[in-house]
């Protein structure tokens, strides 16, 4: 496959989930002589799956082959034994937990579908797809690429979880139907939506290119993406989207919030926190220390000015520099944010982003030292310029406004860590620094993968 991009299709009755690619490059690789469903002998994961989904919820898991529960016209393939408990046990942690713990047993069992079958292979379709899943009249999840599961894929545990949230909340729907106001916030439905882009889809207020195919997927897309990319995520959609965007989607997301609340007595905003701790549970992340020991960074940018939390102490620093950058020949040169550049494992270069009063912003580079432990724990020793570019001879002109920034970063031991602890769900895309003696004493930023 030389490109991919997923897209995501559904429809009331019947659901999936695709991947365009190129077409099937090999044959399928499996005996199917091995899987005779009349004559198997049931094992442990038959008793696991019995005691954590049948006898509680009264779901059948299929994961034997039963050529009956999957489209005839398709080659595909039984999943792999050793991976149906991984990822039945993600269904079970990021789907059934929550709506366990949050709506609770009496809203949850009567409603939950009674049937997911998985599937080791994608299903290969003749426009150039793939399907990843389907789901089928509100009481059957058929899930794929089973084989290809893994935990620590935080991307394809989203992917999985997304579908089977997309096709609960249809389920819902059938039971309370959609507030006929969500359907017009964004009134530019299309059956032709994969001509679209995502870009396309974002400007007139849709949180998917799929979402434009109808109200009910908008809705259910809205839901599931609100649940596992979480609320940081969404906010920062919204932040992206053109102004007219924006107010639609937050109109969107606030009926889907009060649907949950007023139809089921369901707190949609506890259920979200849930849903986002326990997706940290199931795939937890790498390590940041080890990210940055392997180099896979290129840059953090901290701007503090559109940081909705912040640490008291490092703020003091911020506005301390600011003030000292201002002074400097009573120029009054502004402050705007900084850069950690990582140029190599051990070389950091601080870039230092300020303006003139005249608007006209320039750059500021200083080099460090940077040694991150595998504990995490990180130093930054100020070493001499690697580089004569312009951005370093401005640091030797403006470099004393800078001193509080300087002095607080070479002040302490670090400790290197993501920020999911106050902004839930960012790994990957923000990390930051704590004081290993203070640490309500931290800086974080936005990540550029290297």
């Amino acid at each position: 496959m030389k490109k991919i991009n997923y897209i995501l299709i559904f429809s009331f009755l019947f659901s999936g989930m695709f991947l365009a690619s190129c077409e099937k490059e090999e044959a399928l690789d499996v005996d199917f002589s091995k899987y005779n469903v009349d004559d198997y002998v049931k094992g442990p994961l038959d008793d696991w799956l019995t005691q954590e989904f049948l006898d509680p919820y009264n779901i059948s898991v299929e994961y034997r082959w039963q050529r009956s529960l999957s489209p005839v016209n398709k080659d595909i393939t039984p999943p792999k034994e050793e991976k149906v408990q991984p990822a039945m046990e993600a269904i079970r942690d990021v789907w059934i937990k929550p709506y366990m713990e949050v709506a609770g047993a009496a809203f949850f069992k009567p409603i939950a579908p009674k049937q997911i079958v998985l599937v080791g292979s994608p299903e290969y379709n003749d426009n150039g797809t793939i399907t990843l899943g389907t789901a089928e009249g509100g009481r059957k999840i058929y899930l794929t690429v089973i084989n290809n599961f893994d935990k620590s894929n935080g991307a394809a545990v989203k992917r999985m979880m997304r579908t089977v949230h997309h096709e609960f909340a249809h389920i819902i729907n059938q039971v309370v139907s959609i507030p006929p106001e969500f359907g017009v916030i964004s009134p530019e439905f299309t059956s032709n939506w994969t001509s679209e882009s995502a870009a396309d889809a974002k400007a007139l207020g849709f949180i998917s290119q799929y979402a434009r195919m109808n109200p009910g997927e908008d809705f259910a897309e809205m839901t599931s993406h609100l649940l596992i990319e979480g609320q940081y995520w969404f906010d920062e959609y919204v932040a992206s989207a053109p102004e007219t965007a924006q107010d639609r989607l937050r109109q969107k997301e606030q009926i889907v919030v009060d649907y949950f609340n007023l139809s089921f007595g369901i707190d949609f905003r506890a259920l979200q926190d849930n849903i986002q701790q326990k997706l940290e549970v199931v795939t937890p992340p790498t390590p940041f220390a080890e990210r940055l020991q392997d180099n896979g960074f290129a840059q953090m940018t901290i701007d503090l000015a559109t940081q909705s939390v912040k640490s008291a102490a490092y703020e003091a620093v911020w506005n301390e520099t600011t003030a000292a950058l201002a002074a400097i020949g009573n120029a009054g040169r502004s402050f705007q944010r900084m850069e950690f550049h990582f140029d190599g494992v051990t070389e950091l270069r601080v870039r230092y982003i300020y303006q003139n009063t005249a608007g006209t912003t320039f750059n500021a580079d200083v080099d460090f030292d940077m040694v991150v432990d595998d504990d995490g724990t990180t130093t930054f020793t100020l070493v001499e310029n690697r580089g004569d570019e312009t951005a370093y001879g401005n640091f030797g002109v403006v470099g004393a406004g800078f001193q509080p920034m300087q002095d607080y970063l070479q002040s302490s031991v670090f400790i290197a860590k993501w920020v999911t602890d106050i902004l839930p769900n960012t790994r990957d895309r923000k990390g930051g620094f704590a004081k290993k003696d203070n640490p309500s004493s931290y800086f974080y930023g936005d990540l550029t993968a290297g």
